[in-house]
């Protein structure tokens, strides 16, 4: 892959938010992990040039635009820089789809819900029409603009959608399963009849539950229930904040660092093969300094961002030592054996 225009990536840095880019380098890591999402068999500099006019449109315009209304601005535009099939064939459509979608995943740091994988609907498209009540249907979710879409997937966290919580109105923070899982059971969803069986089923087994997570188990649904679970019993130990970093969850509790590039998961503890991870972003730069500007624009809360960079403090700072501790360990030597 050839190496990207600098005056194209410093106006990309800019767009972003990164106003002092080149000269400040923080943004780097930022900018390199978007380079290296690039498809292998594009021109970088267009890649570049297609993700600053994603970003520009969604982040800048007055209009409120959808999403849909973009994709089909540029299946329908003729001599296109980067899409070479024909305008407004099903091959250009697809192709416009998947670029435009997966470039709104690796800008909003939510690139695995914006991907269709196995030829599934898209995480960020199920989320969205559940909730909302909808039958599952990604002309319909796109229709909404970027911020609607990520606030109406319920994917970031955020305080109402606490497992545990409550509305202000003291109602219930999560909707009882039969209201979420209500757009399967709507007579005019597009399906044989045996799959309606089989979802009248599967919504009648989960009513019959308390727990999300086994009605997430029953039906392998790439839907944020599965992100929001019950806590397991690992997970509803307590340990105090203050005392709490990595060095102690691998030493104390076995738990693993994994690094990701999804927002939304940070701080999640996951399990894969029987060994349990602290799921942590990888990319803090993203949010950092300008950034945070241009993301709140569609809808990431700044209280989000601050508490996720807030949070690398905690978890990879030794514990300061106490007075008394330092008093005593320089009289018995405690720092040849305590840790």
């Amino acid at each position: 892959m050839a190496d990207p225009s600098p005056d194209l990536l410093k106006s990309l840095a800019h767009l972003l938010g990164f106003m002092k880019y080149p000269e400040d380098e923080s943004a780097t890591p930022y900018l390199e992990y978007i380079i290296e999402q690039g498809r292998d068999d594009a021109a970088i500099n267009d890649y570049i040039r297609l993700f600053k006019d994603v970003v520009e449109y969604f982040a800048n315009s007055h209009n409120d635009p959808t999403i849909g209304s973009y994709i089909f601005f540029h299946i329908a535009e003729p001599n296109h820089y980067y899409f070479n099939d024909p305008p407004s064939s099903d091959t250009r459509a697809d192709d416009v789809t998947d670029t435009i979608l997966y470039i709104l995943g690796i800008w909003t740091l939510m690139k695995r819900y914006f991907e269709a994988l196995r030829g599934d609907l898209r995480h960020v498209v199920w989320a969205y029409c559940i909730h909302n009540g909808k039958p599952v249907s990604e002309t319909f979710a796109l229709g909404e603009t970027l911020p609607w879409l990520l606030a109406g997937s319920r994917l970031l966290p955020s305080g109402e959608q606490h497992r545990y919580g409550a509305k202000k109105d003291g109602s219930s923070a999560v909707e009882p399963i039969e209201v979420l899982l209500k757009p399967f059971a709507t007579p005019d969803w597009s399906a044989d009849e045996d799959l309606k069986a089989a979802l009248r089923s599967f919504i009648a087994a989960c009513t019959s539950t308390s727990s999300l997570v086994s009605c997430a188990a029953l039906l392998d649904l790439t839907s944020s229930l599965q992100l929001h679970a019950s806590l397991d019993l690992i997970e509803s130990l307590f340990i105090d904040p203050s005392v709490l970093n990595a060095f102690k969850l691998l030493t104390l509790a076995n738990v693993h660092i994994h690094w990701m590039d999804n927002i939304s998961w940070h701080l999640l503890l996951s399990i894969y093969d029987q060994q349990y991870y602290l799921e942590v972003f990888a990319l803090p730069s993203a949010i950092q300094d300008g950034g945070e500007n241009i993301f709140h624009k569609i809808g990431i809360s700044r209280k989000l961002m601050d508490e996720i960079q807030d949070s690398y403090a905690a978890l990879f700072n030794p514990q300061p030592p106490s007075y008394l501790h330092n008093r005593l360990g320089k009289l018995v030597e405690l720092r040849f054996w305590c840790w």
